[in-house]
């Protein structure tokens, strides 16, 4: 059994990043982690995976994020942790119709290796 998004939800690093949207996916299972900021990550990514990233590669290019959000969704991924100020309506818009979370890392939060332990049960 894995854990599921709801279940990230309640650890103790994560309880201060904001559902910005896709909230009917919260039960998707995560079944691994990937954490990037390299514009190929998509020939990476596997099906039950939750991504994190800073959003520095969308920060001036929404129309990118778009895109990348509709791809997690096609590959069936766990949720998105993205760190930036603002999430575009759009890309809410996409994510909450392919019931893919996005969930909001807080500007001042700094996620670490140290954070990691806590999904080391996947």
């Amino acid at each position: 059994m894995h854990l599921t998004m709801t279940d990230a939800l309640k650890l103790p690093q994560i309880k201060r990043c904001q559902v910005a949207a896709g909230i009917q996916g919260l039960n998707r299972e995560i079944e691994s982690i990937n954490s990037f900021d390299a514009p190929d990550v998509l020939s990476w990514l596997k099906p039950n995976e939750l991504i994190l990233t800073t959003g520095y590669l969308f920060q001036d290019n929404p129309q990118q994020l778009d895109q990348f959000v509709i791809e997690l969704a096609k590959m069936n991924c766990s949720g998105l942790f993205i760190k930036l100020e603002e999430i575009p309506q759009t890309t809410i818009n996409i994510a909450n119709m392919a019931n893919l979370p996005i969930l909001k890392i807080p500007l001042s939060f700094r996620y670490q290796i140290s954070c990691l332990p806590y999904f080391v049960k996947l």
